[in-house]
């Protein structure tokens, strides 16, 4: 489990926990975490920023947070430079177990910082105007129920 609170840049207190740490004494640390599920599913939660997703998939985010946050703990001398977003079953296409790696950089790092920072002050503001909008969507009618409050 790794912690910010109040450190890195950061305004917002965060928690996180990983699947699996791996380290060495000289070479960088490695984030893993597994994932249930179709690797073939997943293909766009693994995609960095573009022009048609800019916030980039969950799992690239995910990776990226947890870079965020080894940054931020103290108690050790982490130095992420990578995550691994493991599947624990198998590929519906190929049949194999599949590992992907993501790269961290420091420009992911302040995308997502700024994407932790927008939620965050929209969530303190009680901005609740997204949603997926679609008829049957549960949050989406609570969120229509909030802003006639």
């Amino acid at each position: 489990e790794f912690a910010d609170h109040k450190k890195g840049g950061m305004e917002v207190n965060a928690v996180g926990s990983a699947s699996l740490l791996h380290t060495a004494s000289s070479a960088p640390c490695v984030v893993v975490d597994y994932k249930t599920g179709n690797f073939s599913n997943a293909a766009d939660r693994l995609k960095c920023p573009s022009k048609v997703n800019p916030l980039g998939g969950d799992y690239w985010r995910q990776i990226v947070f947890y870079k965020i946050l080894t940054d931020a703990d103290r108690r050790e001398p982490w130095h992420m430079t990578c995550g691994e977003i493991d599947f624990i079953e198998k590929d519906g296409k190929s049949g194999e177990f599949k590992k992907v790696r993501i790269d961290v950089i420091q420009e992911d790092v302040e995308i997502v910082k700024g994407q932790i920072k927008d939620v965050y002050s929209r969530i303190m503001s009680h901005q609740f105007t997204e949603g997926c909008n679609e008829g049957d969507c549960e949050w989406c009618a609570m969120q229509r129920v909030l802003i006639r409050l």
